[in-house]
């Protein structure tokens, strides 16, 4: 995740919207310190991937860790959820 980040913001700059996906609480943990990192007022929006059920990817929606990391995202200035 995090070495795609630059280039993913440049896409960002050149473009109206974005939005990138997001299954992990390591992938939210990452994306928030990139962003707060940048300053320069550039947004993601952000989709969360939710596990429905076979645990391949994505939050699992009983996991308080999981139900933490969505909120961090949330809260984020930078990050924009995506429904």
């Amino acid at each position: 995740v995090q070495s795609k980040l630059p280039a993913a913001k440049e896409i960002a700059r050149k473009i109206r919207q974005f939005s990138v996906l997001v299954d992990s609480c390591e992938g939210v943990d990452q994306l928030i310190a990139f962003m707060e990192s940048q300053g320069d007022g550039v947004k993601f929006g952000v989709y969360v991937d939710i596990d429905n059920g076979y645990h391949r990817t994505g939050f699992d929606p009983h996991n308080d860790q999981s139900i933490e990391a969505v909120k961090r995202l949330v809260a984020c200035p930078h990050l924009v959820l995506q429904v």
